[in-house]
């Protein structure tokens, strides 16, 4: 006959020193068959399965993180037992998707050798005790798929500590689970250093808050690419561009942040040479007497200073043409020998057509005010390091009153 509620509960209470206590906070239940298995009289796969699922809910709101249950079969009759291979099968596939643990228990003088094959079938493993003694029996297909997935857990994880990317994988509380060689040693650190640890510990306190704000983004789903700073062992800084996406269970729940980093530090020194060259050629600009403009290879202006506003008689920068197509609407031009000169024979078309020449005379006149002056320029092509041109420059100097 299948165990009482009230055997079980003697039983466990012997166990268990604290058993009633956590059975009255509802962390243990003990549910007779009658009221679970068999609740209305008869067997009901489906509301035995959606219980499991419900109660698993209840645990999970109750801050638990799982479910554990033992089901006894003493109850089974012979003819019931296909329709209870069902569920099993069925409850299996359940298990698989929730974290759920269930340990099925099977009285061997109720089962012959076909029912010994179905149970074996329908789990994971299977434990029979025979003359005194446990054997453990474990499904095929299950053990095949088992070692399979090792196998492709095996490369993956091969793959991931192979690549010259750095791959850092933290958990839902921001500890680490998994980093890769090349990203401990960016940080410079082993990977047995970094595992268990917070990522806070690679951050700054500087930049903390913005680390904080990123992850919540993570618990919200976004996934971005970011430059970020993170803190190395040796107490510099380690400029990174940082690919995270948020890592979602198989039920939809966020669980932590998985991240391929790549060091941009030569990058960064890169840009900032950049900034410095930038600000040191506006400085230039700004002191030369000449008017400075320079374009790209379309003709757009990219670069001009303000001698240059003045030069064509701007009232201010934003006044400024943008576009060498655009200088005709209110310029007119005339070679050094009075001939109209056609935009494309203008300093700058000259320019990025290749040509390179010193003080050569141009009249100009604005159409809208008629004034009139003479210019000399200097103009060449900008080229890159394969000789193609990408822009050109031009310095013009009033030469009316010389």
């Amino acid at each position: 006959e299948p165990l009482s509620a009230q055997a079980v509960h003697e039983a466990m209470s012997r166990a268990m020193p604290d058993f009633d206590e956590r059975l009255g906070r509802g962390q243990i239940e003990i549910l007779p068959h009658t009221d679970w298995y068999l609740k209305g009289g008869s067997f009901d796969q489906k509301r035995v399965l959606n219980g499991w699922v419900e109660r698993l809910d209840k645990a999970l709101t109750a801050g638990y993180e799982g479910l554990r249950l033992t089901g006894n079969t003493f109850w089974l009759e012979k003819r019931d037992w296909d329709g209870f291979t069902e569920y099993e099968a069925a409850i299996n596939d359940v298990i698989g998707k929730y974290p759920m643990l269930a340990l099925c228990t099977y009285s061997l003088d109720k089962c012959g050798s076909a029912e010994v094959m179905d149970v074996i079938r329908n789990h994971e493993f299977a434990l029979i005790r025979r003359d005194g003694n446990w054997e453990l029996i474990e499904n095929a297909i299950h053990k095949q798929s088992k070692q399979a997935l090792l196998e492709s857990e095996r490369k993956y994880r091969q793959l991931l500590e192979t690549l010259q990317e750095g791959i850092w994988v933290i958990d839902k509380n921001f500890l680490t689970t998994f980093v890769n060689p090349h990203m401990a040693k960016m940080l410079g650190y082993t990977p047995d250093e970094m595992l268990g640890k917070s990522l806070f510990s690679f951050i700054s306190k500087s930049n903390r808050d913005i680390a904080k704000e990123r992850m919540e983004r993570r618990r919200r789903g976004i996934k971005e690419q970011v430059d970020f700073t993170f803190l190395k062992k040796d107490g510099s800084n380690l400029d990174t561009l940082v690919s995270a996406a948020p890592v979602i269970d198989s039920n939809g729940n966020f669980s932590g942040v998985i991240a391929g980093i790549v060091d941009i530090t030569e990058r960064k020194h890169a840009e900032e040479a950049v900034r410095e060259s930038r600000a040191k050629l506006q400085a230039a600009f700004a002191s030369m007497t000449e008017a400075i403009f320079i374009a790209d290879a379309e003709g757009r202006l990219i670069e001009f200073n303000d001698e240059f506003v003045r030069y064509h008689r701007f009232k201010d920068r934003d006044e400024c043409s943008r576009t060498i197509a655009d200088c005709p609407k209110y310029l007119d031009v005339w070679l050094s020998d009075g001939t109209p000169a056609p935009p494309e024979q203008w300093a700058m078309s000259r320019a990025l057509r290749g040509e390179t020449a010193s003080n050569v005379e141009y009249r100009l006149r604005r159409k809208e005010t008629g004034e009139t002056w003479w210019g000399s320029y200097n103009f060449a092509p900008i080229k890159n390091q394969g000789g193609r041109i990408v822009g050109g420059i031009v310095a013009g100097r009033e030469i009316t009153t010389l």
